[in-house]
């Protein structure tokens, strides 16, 4: 590695510890600070995630239980409210990217509950009309039928979910 590219792998490990740390400091093992998380569902849904990947597992399991007790609808979908995904109005177009998150870490954190709650509204608003969800998201943006399906592919593959989605997300990509 080259001096220029020593420099920006520090730059951004610094950044990464940065955010680790605001992170840390709103959300403690005690008292997870629901005002950071329940602004908007675009502040907090990869949250979980990131703190698994801490190795903070059981304040990882706090955080998904307060992001599903204010944003989990009862047909399985996360939202802001019942017109829109987000207050930002970028992330209304990554519908199931935000879900796709939030659901792998339910599996890492072994919370079926909201695995199969959050799988059943993936399945029956997603998968059954796939074509009609990337054709709507294409004609906004080339990248946003992209980055959702991705994401969708990744909580499947994390499943070992049935194969047939995954050939029909692979035929979208291509």
């Amino acid at each position: 590695m080259d001096a220029s590219t020593s420099s920006v792998v520090a730059f951004f490990r610094r950044l990464t510890q940065l955010a680790t740390d605001y992170i840390l400091a709103c959300l403690n093992e005690e008292n997870v600070d629901e005002s950071f998380l329940l602004d908007d569902l675009s502040y907090c849904y990869r949250i979980p995630f990131a703190l698994i990947e801490m190795g903070r597992k059981e304040l990882a399991g706090r955080v998904l239980q307060s992001i599903c007790r204010r944003y989990m609808l009862p047909n399985g979908d996360f939202r802001q409210t019942i017109d829109l995904k987000s207050a930002d109005p970028k992330l209304n177009q990554f519908d199931l990217s935000i879900n796709a998150w939030i659901l792998v870490a339910a599996m890492h954190l072994g919370r079926d509950e909201v695995l199969e709650q959050g799988m059943l509204f993936v399945e029956q608003h997603w998968m059954e009309d796939w074509e009609v969800y990337v054709s709507s998201f294409r004609s906004k943006s080339p990248y946003i039928d992209f980055f959702s399906l991705s994401d969708v592919a990744i909580l499947l593959l994390s499943l070992n979910y049935n194969g047939e989605y995954a050939i029909i997300i692979h035929s979208s990509l291509a």
